[in-house]
């Protein structure tokens, strides 16, 4: 009787594993993947700061026009320590209460972290939670947000006086 089915003769043994050119083919590829895939890394990190940076600009230009517009105070709350933005809105600018309107939910910065808000007038917060009043008659004071990400820092303004938000690059 010859040999059954698994022991044929001549049938080769089976292999298990992987031959070193199929590995060097293997790790090749990969080689490839990651030197394409790599620098884009970058790309992502720097288009999440942007987005954000976008963001709190419209944000902020957004608040300004509303409460001269609409006649209502918006008080905009900076988390330095918790990365997170919110809005609350008040008629008489004693009690504020949180917006409800859907474009000014509170939201975390992506990609991006605020380093420190200048109040005129009241200084520099580095840490803790910073407040700054939209009033639709005048009365608000400006301020500079300082935010960092993607290895670069970006400087939000606003003046009250001529409602404009100014972007610049660097600590400004």
């Amino acid at each position: 009787m010859g040999a059954g089915r698994d022991g044929a003769a001549g049938a080769p043994c089976g292999r298990s594993g992987f031959t070193l050119i199929e590995l060097m083919v293997v790790v090749a590829l990969l080689g490839i993947v990651l030197a394409v895939v790599a620098p884009r890394l970058g790309l992502v990190e720097d288009g999440r700061m942007r987005s954000t940076v976008r963001r709190l600009t419209g944000l902020v230009t957004y608040l300004g026009d509303s409460a001269e517009t609409k006649k209502r105070y918006y008080r905009l709350w900076f988390d330095i320590d918790g990365e997170r933005v919110r809005v609350e809105v008040s008629h008489d600018a004693v009690e504020f209460v949180p917006a409800a309107d859907a474009a000014l939910r509170p939201f975390e910065l992506e990609g991006a972290e605020i380093v420190d808000v200048v109040v005129a007038g009241l200084g520099k917060a580095a840490g803790g939670e910073v407040s700054t009043v939209f009033a639709p008659y005048g009365g608000s004071l400006p301020f500079k947000l300082h935010v960092e990400g993607a290895g670069r820092v970006v400087t939000i303004g606003y003046n009250p006086y001529t409602a404009r938000v100014e972007l610049s690059e660097g600590y400004v």
